[in-house]
């Protein structure tokens, strides 16, 4: 995760913490921080700022996004203007419906997370 405020504007991404624990900002700038450690999972949709503060030296996340999309890469200020960059939202939420499914099968199979 990167150490500056970004966001994905054309894909989810769902974060699975296997080891350590960091502190997050999320929802950008503004957002909040959070703490999280090995077993959290943490959605993020399409445009919501991240941004990674401190983390222990064994951290590590695993990142997946619905349908192997590649993600964009996004900086700057995050506003109202966000809306037009998302592209088929109604669409990303039906594959990140099928994406979660799939994802919580395969939590429920391995032992990364346990």
């Amino acid at each position: 995760m990167a150490t500056y405020h970004h966001y994905h504007s054309n894909t989810h991404e769902v974060l699975a913490v296997v080891s350590g624990w960091a502190n997050l900002q999320l929802g950008g700038e503004k957002g909040v921080e959070v703490k999280v450690t090995k077993g959290d999972v943490i959605v993020l949709p399409a445009g919501t700022g991240h941004k990674l503060i401190e983390k222990s030296p064994e951290f590590g996340v695993v990142g997946a996004y619905p349908n192997g999309n590649k993600y964009d890469f996004c900086y700057g200020k995050e506003d109202g203007s966000l809306a037009r960059f998302v592209q088929d939202f109604a669409r990303f939420n039906m594959e990140s419906a099928r994406f979660n499914a799939g994802f919580a099968r395969l939590c429920q199979k391995s032992t990364l997370l346990s």
